[in-house]
């Protein structure tokens, strides 16, 4: 299993780590872009007020903004892309950013998310800079709205 080969201990780049990081997981990899085989253009959305934080990732239940209604994965342009296995994710300024990126998305008109019930869902790039912030947010109980 993957997962067992990694030391948690140790830098994701670290020798120690060689294997794993050399492995391809195509399942990171979306399907209309080919970046390196090791990289990825998912990232995790992180930062202080999201499910996913830098201290502690949330529970469901602790996610009062609404599951459906807040943001855990982003499929960012090929311009964005990480190794795998790298520490590096998207934080509220890349995801304000995309807007001013729109040419170089791999996906016509906006990009995938993966909400933190499991869902799927295409944003526009015309998204309101004001429902990137409530989705972002997954304990602020800002009013989303339809997306």
């Amino acid at each position: 299993m993957l997962y067992q080969k990694i030391d948690l201990s140790k830098p994701w780049d670290d020798p120690t780590n060689a294997e794993a990081f050399k492995t391809v997981v195509p399942v990171y990899q979306c399907p209309s872009v080919k970046p390196e085989p090791s990289m990825t253009t998912y990232l995790a959305v992180t930062g202080d007020n999201t499910c996913l934080r830098p201290a502690r990732s949330l529970k469901q239940e602790e996610v009062t903004d609404g599951t459906n209604k807040t943001l855990a994965v982003v499929d960012v342009n090929p311009k964005h892309a990480v190794h795998w296995m790298s520490p590096h994710d998207a934080d509220l300024v890349l995801l304000l950013g995309l807007s001013q990126e729109k040419d170089s998305l791999q996906h016509t008109g906006g990009y995938h998310t993966l909400l933190f019930d499991g869902s799927v869902r295409f944003l526009s790039i015309n998204i309101q800079e004001s429902i990137i912030r409530a989705l972002v947010s997954a304990t602020g109980n800002e009013e989303v709205g339809e997306f």
